[in-house]
């Protein structure tokens, strides 16, 4: 019988504490910067990992140090009943938490169940509050699906954070609304860098806004930004708050 380590560590000494889990590469939006709108070859669906494959998986790793679990894909809430699937990673003793990375357009009808199967928080995926534009990024017309979809797992009581990939061209214009959004409503605002692995094949070096020059933006428009220090190098992003102390990016 082959003994397995204790905990999961790397080389620089770090315990791995979270585990993502794309449960599926399908998606009903043709967003830009990740799907194109044709010749998509998905993943044949005996080929992927069957609920209870997951969470046997799961259970291996949270007995090696895993915590935190994000489920995504693709699109997650395209899979049939992904809140059975959260109910029973949920009752993993040595899971404490569970959360989704969501395009946003399904989740409505799907809060409530989502919330009692053990859910706590979500990262909604939304680069723009204009209509038009929303579908132009996305391929479909869902802003205020998205938007009330938002709204009600906020009064559902899940923790919310935006995931926003800035264009330069598309929607850098909408920095400082996302900046405002975050001050308004306590969520935190993620800019996420547009990176060379769109489908489409639109990505060049231009289009990308650098982190120094969102901060400018934001800082001359809005409001200075400070460093947040939340003591976890393990965490992949950088975070601000105003000056102030209203408002997480």
């Amino acid at each position: 019988m082959v003994q397995l380590q204790s905990k999961l560590v790397d080389g620089f000494g770090r315990i791995g504490r979270k585990l993502r889990i794309s449960i599926t590469d399908r998606c009903n939006m043709r967003c830009v910067y990740c799907m194109p709108n044709s010749n998509t070859e998905w993943i044949e669906q005996n080929n992927i990992l069957t609920y209870d494959e997951i969470v046997k998986l799961a259970t291996i790793l949270a007995r090696l140090g895993i915590e935190k679990i994000r489920v995504t894909g693709g699109e997650p809430l395209v899979r049939p009943k992904v809140e059975d699937l959260i109910k029973t990673l949920s009752n993993i003793d040595e899971i404490k938490a569970i959360s989704m990375t969501t395009n946003g357009l399904l989740l409505r009808d799907k809060v409530m169940q989502l919330r009692d199967a053990g859910l706590s928080s979500i990262n909604v995926s939304l680069d723009t509050f204009k209509e038009d534009r929303f579908k132009a990024i996305t391929g479909i017309r869902g802003l205020n699906k998205v938007m009330n979809a938002i709204r009600v797992a906020d009064d559902a009581g899940l923790k919310i954070k935006i995931n926003t990939v800035i264009m330069r061209g598309w929607n850098d214009d909408e920095i400082a609304d996302f900046a405002r959004f975050a001050r308004f409503t306590g969520y935190t605002v993620r800019f996420i860098e547009f990176m060379p692995l769109d489908g489409s094949g639109i990505w060049e070096p231009n289009l990308v806004v650098t982190k120094n020059e969102t901060i400018n933006r934001i800082s001359k428009v809005v409001k200075d930004l400070v460093r947040v220090d939340n003591n976890n190098s393990s965490e992949p992003a950088t975070l601000y708050s105003f000056v102030d102390g209203i408002g997480t990016l």
